[in-house]
């Protein structure tokens, strides 16, 4: 734990205000700004932090806003609460894996062993970065993209169009298994960035962006964005490139610039790292194996960033964290 963000966030901000900083990791594996929202409505009267840092992943979090079906925009562009509907299926998935997760090990093993071999190639590989010849038959869920045969590009882009299709156009509030295990690069908005689902999502994301900061200001509470690339866009050698000619309208920047912009246009401060992550060290930042997230050089290279943000902007240094000796501990 340590190695995450979050610890080194908190490493560096002790060492630099020599006071004892509590950061405390409230991220879930899988949410979205949306999900953030509204997580945030409940905790901050828990833990009153003196920061909020929000860290957005410029990859697919704007498209989990389609996907998740929690809000959607109004005629006049305003942000609204969506009911969406639980498909019987994603309800009978997670049902029958629940009643096998709860069997005995041995159990498991014999009744589906090529589920114990794909987990444990999830965890080898996508956890661990190891890559194990002797799982190369063992397929994993097509979420995490690894068979190198297919134009993962052309699919994610397809997807990206029939979720705003099916969202959006049709208005099916129906949330299914796809929607819950099927987050993927925002290849819309960076392959095609002045069509119709582009220009909706970002749109979302900027009406989400600003309601969050109001329940922030109105708790009194300040905050920073983190933005982070994906290596798609920042690496130029990653797992998956996108070909100019094929998508002469590709714009790698687009994705971390959108949510930077918006920021600016709040007033919020950010930290767009693009830059400190685009160079030749870029692989080196990010897991591989299909699991395209930051890994522990990366986070640590954000964490310096970070606190050396949070410090020239004065961010914790709050009238409440500098009173008394008591109030040492600051969240």
């Amino acid at each position: 734990m340590e190695n995450t963000f979050a610890g080194q966030l908190e490493k560096q901000l002790s060492r630099e205000s020599k006071k004892t900083v509590t950061v405390i990791n409230a991220g879930v594996d899988g949410y979205g700004p949306d999900q953030i929202l509204l997580r945030l409505k409940r905790e901050l009267p828990v833990y009153q932090p003196d920061l909020v840092v929000l860290s957005l992943f410029a990859d697919n979090d704007i498209g989990d806003l389609i996907r998740n079906k929690l809000f959607r925009l109004d005629a006049d562009g305003n942000l609204q609460r969506h009911a969406f509907v639980i498909a019987d299926e994603l309800l009978e998935h997670y049902q029958e894996r629940q009643r096998f997760n709860d069997l005995p090990a041995l159990a498991r093993s014999v009744i589906d062993p090529q589920m114990i071999r794909r987990d444990l190639r999830i965890l080898l590989e996508r956890r661990l970065g190891l890559d194990i010849n002797w799982f190369s038959g063992t397929i994993i869920d097509t979420t995490y993209r690894t068979d190198p045969d297919i134009d993962w590009i052309g699919v994610w882009l397809k997807r990206s169009r029939d979720e705003f299709e099916a969202y959006v156009t049709n208005s099916d509030p129906k949330l299914r298994l796809d929607n819950v295990r099927s987050d993927h690069y925002d290849a819309d908005v960076a392959i095609e960035p002045e069509g119709q689902s582009a220009k909706y999502k970002l749109a979302l994301a900027d009406a989400l962006l600003e309601e969050l900061v109001k329940q922030l200001h109105s708790a009194n509470t300040p905050l920073m964005v983190m933005i982070i690339p994906s290596p798609i866009d920042a690496c130029s050698t990653y797992d998956w490139r996108i070909d100019p000619k094929q998508y002469p309208n590709y714009d790698r920047r687009i994705l971390s610039r959108s949510l930077a912009q918006n920021a600016q246009r709040l007033n919020v401060p950010y930290i767009d790292l693009f830059e400190p992550f685009a160079n030749d060290e870029c692989n080196n930042l990010y897991f591989h194996h299909g699991n395209n997230h930051w890994n522990d050089r990366g986070q640590s290279l954000a964490a310096r960033l970070a606190a050396r943000k949070i410090h020239s902007l004065g961010l914790i240094e709050s009238e409440k964290a500098l009173k008394p000796e008591k109030q040492d501990t600051f969240r």
